[in-house]
């Protein structure tokens, strides 16, 4: 429990400082929301084209992107069933 005897009231002063950084730290926060979301949007709507693609299209798609980023975009996007578990097995 708080020590209500060492607490200060708010002066003047100090509420406009405490108000302006909670408004400052308030937007911050809204722009990181808004980012995740954008963010997530977008990865949603590139799995879905993904889901669209018949493998050969998939591969086609693929090879324009240098091995490293083929290799994390197979396992991100179109997992076999034992990256799928492994995948799980982490979150358990």
């Amino acid at each position: 429990m708080a020590n209500t005897e060492n607490l200060k009231p708010f002066t003047k002063l100090n509420a406009k400082e405490m108000g302006r950084r909670g408004g400052i730290a308030s937007g911050k926060s809204r722009k990181e929301k808004a980012y995740i979301k954008h963010s997530l949007t977008l990865l949603l709507n590139i799995q879905n084209y993904i889901n669209s693609l018949s493998n050969i299209e998939f591969e086609t798609f693929v090879c324009v992107f240098s091995l490293e980023q083929q290799s994390y975009i197979r396992t991100l996007f179109k997992p076999s069933k034992k990256e799928i578990r492994q995948i799980l097995k982490k979150f358990k």
